[in-house]
Parts: C-alpha cells; structure tokens; sequence
C-alpha cells in the first residue's frame, strides 16, 4: 500500500512540475499590454548603433501602433501573434517606395520581459528594439 501511495505522489509532483516548465519563459499577450518608449538598436559588423529617433509603442489587445519622430525606423501599425516568446508582427501600413524598410516592426521578434522593460530581436538577429514601459 505504502509503495502505491509513494508512487501517486512520485507521479502528482512530477507531472505538476512539468506543467510549470512548459509556460516557463512564455509571453502573454496580456503581458505587452500598455504603452513603451525606446529606440532600435542595430548589430552593424563589429559594433552596434543605437538610432536617434525614438520610438512610442502602444500595444492593445492583439494590436500595436509604432510612432517615431523621424523616419528611421518607419511608424508601424497592425496585428501580433506569440508563439512562446516569438511575437510575430503584422504590419498593414504602405510605405513609399523612396523609404527603407529597414527596421519596421514587422516579422517575427524574441520577446524578453525584465521588469518595466520589453526587448524585442529581430529573428535574424540584425536589430533590436528596446523599450521601457511609461
């Protein structure tokens, strides 16, 4: 009886364990709900350069809204999905052709929350937007 019951709780623990580890690390929608303030940061060769213009980012539901005071990057505007910690942005602004579509928040990004911060690399690892919640 002793070895069934050991076994019961053996099996209880780790299944409530692995129930833990498998949202570990996951982000939520409702986690990137608010309003940020940041610049994007490109992995230019050997060293990075941090853009002057800064960006306002406003997250709703599964919308987002991008505005910057210039034109690097480019404002944003559209839908988002997550898949774990890979937030995948749909943009659905038209750009004119004379722009470069460098740096639009758009595609697939690994999402990282650290307190009052959100960190978001491009899936190719050439840029990054870091952001601070206001």
């Amino acid at each position: 009886m002793k070895a069934h019951s050991i076994l019961a709780l053996f099996f209880i623990v780790s299944v409530a364990a692995s129930c833990t580890k498998d949202n570990a690390g996951k982000i939520s929608s409702q986690q990137l709900q608010g309003n940020y303030k940041g610049r994007v940061t490109v992995a230019a060769s050997a060293k990075t350069v941090v853009l002057n213009d800064a960006i306002t980012l406003q997250i709703t539901g599964n919308r987002f809204d991008a505005e910057t005071n210039g034109h690097n990057p480019l404002p944003s505007s559209g839908t988002f999905t997550i898949n774990n910690n890979t937030v995948a942005f749909a943009d659905s602004l038209a750009y004119p052709a004379i722009y470069s579509m460098s740096y639009i928040l758009a595609g697939n990004f690994s999402a990282q929350i650290k307190s009052d911060s959100l960190i978001l690399l491009k899936d190719d690892g050439s840029y990054s937007y870091r952001f601070k919640k206001q």
